[in-house]
């Protein structure tokens, strides 16, 4: 019998078929839906009815869908589950994204590829329940360009309590924003890592972490919003690593704010008269400077209230400060 017929006939011996799982279309999600991961794979349910198997891909076609129903995602194993939104663009009206995987169960990673997402809910536009598994949102490396998250005054793009974040921009870059808070985690570690831009209203802390028992900030993340404060970790929370945080009481006309290490530049901010809290991980003993910049103005160096130019970070009790 040749190799063909042989491995025809082991698929019919075990109940298998050759057929291949396919992406299911976000068309297809007519009402609250939720998917599942199993032993045996990716489920999607709509509105409580049959669950149809497919691999473990949410596909789009780039157009902005409207959608006034809510998606739950639950990996019911103790494995890793991954979930992909590909070229999918959503306006979500009535609620978000859930990850409303149990605590004992294992990560859930949603992987965005040229994905926008719009969110209004009070939940969040992608959010957990409490005490959930850990967490990713990442950013697919093969994708054309950045994926988007946003949120308004009351929705919160990433909002994850008693749950493991990890949101990872990669190489394409993930953007956040929202008129109030970007992004929020109670308790747990929270990780920003990869290209990120982070762009927050004046309502809120563009990103907190409640008392949380860590937050990482890594050197490619950028914040800038218009409150006072760009990062927060509460009372009894701590910062693994450096921040630079520079505020100004009033925020500086239009133009552009440029960071520098070490005489290099490293992130170039644009201002606009409304934005005036700007915030990025950074490496300890590393002398940082600033240079703003009025839209057909001159370049001038920015200092602090005792006058200093040059700032390095160190560490006070596990929170990053910066001196001069």
């Amino acid at each position: 019998m040749k190799t063909k017929q042989l491995l025809i006939a082991a698929l019919l011996a075990t109940g298998m078929t050759a057929q291949a799982q396919t992406a299911v279309d976000i068309s297809a999600f007519t009402a609250d839906t939720e998917l599942e991961y199993t032993a045996d794979g990716w489920t999607y349910s709509v509105g409580g009815g049959t669950e149809t198997k497919f691999n473990g891909t949410v596909k789009g076609t780039g157009t902005q869908v409207t959608l006034n129903i809510g998606i739950t995602v639950r990996n019911t194993t103790a494995d890793e589950a991954m979930l992909t939104f590909d070229n999918v663009n959503l306006k979500m009206t009535d609620s978000g994204i859930g990850i409303l995987t149990g605590a004992t169960n294992g990560k859930t990673t949603v992987n965005l590829k040229d994905v926008q997402i719009e969110g209004s809910s009070d939940y969040g536009t992608v959010y957990s329940s409490v005490s959930t598994s850990p967490v990713t949102v990442k950013v697919d490396d093969s994708s054309k360009g950045s994926s988007k998250l946003t949120g308004t005054e009351d929705c919160t793009p990433l909002n994850f309590i008693s749950s493991a974040l990890t949101v990872n921009g990669g190489t394409k870059g993930l953007e956040v924003t929202s008129t109030g808070s970007c992004i929020y985690a109670l308790w747990e570690p929270m990780t920003l890592s990869g290209k990120i831009a982070i762009t927050g209203g004046g309502n809120d802390v563009a990103v907190s972490c409640g008392d949380c028992e860590a937050m990482v900030i890594g050197g490619s993340v950028t914040i800038a919003t218009s409150h006072v404060k760009a990062v927060d970790v509460g009372e009894e929370g701590s910062i693994i690593g450096h921040v630079f945080q520079w505020a100004y009481d009033t925020a500086p006309a239009a133009g552009e704010l440029v960071v520098k290490e070490e005489g290099v530049e490293k992130v170039t901010f644009v201002t606009d008269g409304k934005v005036k809290t700007f915030a990025m991980g950074v490496s300890g003993g590393k002398i940082y400077t600033l240079f703003y910049t009025p839209t057909g103005g001159t370049e001038q160096p920015q200092k602090n209230s005792e006058g200093h130019t040059q700032f390095r970070p160190i560490e006070l009790n596990g929170i990053a400060e910066l001196i001069g």
